[in-house]
């Protein structure tokens, strides 16, 4: 809640900055994405921050990241398979042991990593066993990478 998701950038703002124009100037930072300092959330402060702190980049792009990763899978023995689509996590005593693919063919593990929306777990898209790995949410507690459909400039103004 110290990122004051549900207040504007504008207001926000002024708690920050009594004089006008330093609001005028930060403000800016929401037209970088078309938006406006009056609609947009405070979350977006956010960029001033990474201005003054730099950007970091991944030499060769980021997927040289995913690579690195993989070798150090490998090279302990583990094996990566990509464009597998998982049908459910096989759980067994409680503990997820591995997967099976929707092709049918399991796979078992020691550990299995899930990487994806926890609502595919709580409702049982990867199998019911995995459904309480992980606490439901209800829909207003979720994030806005996982609320489903497009968000209006009617709506964005009415949440935010």
């Amino acid at each position: 809640m110290r990122i004051s998701p549900f207040a504007t950038m504008w207001s926000e703002l002024s708690s920050y900055f009594h004089d006008p124009r330093l609001k005028q100037l930060f403000g800016r930072y929401a037209t970088y994405c078309g938006s406006s300092p009056f609609l947009a959330p405070a979350t977006l402060m956010l960029m001033a921050h990474v201005e003054q702190e730099g950007v970091w980049l991944v030499d060769g792009g980021t997927h040289r990241i995913a690579a690195a990763i993989q070798t150090l899978i490998e090279k302990r023995g583990g094996r990566v398979r990509c464009a597998k689509p998982v049908a459910r996590i096989v759980v067994t005593n409680g503990r997820a042991t591995g997967v099976q693919l929707a092709s049918g063919e399991r796979i078992d593990a020691e550990a299995v990593v899930f990487d994806g929306d926890t609502a595919a777990l709580t409702t049982g898209l990867l199998g019911d066993a995995a459904v309480p790995a992980t606490p439901a949410l209800r829909r207003d507690q979720r994030s806005l990478s996982a609320s489903p459909g497009t968000w209006s400039r009617d709506h964005a103004a009415s949440r935010w």
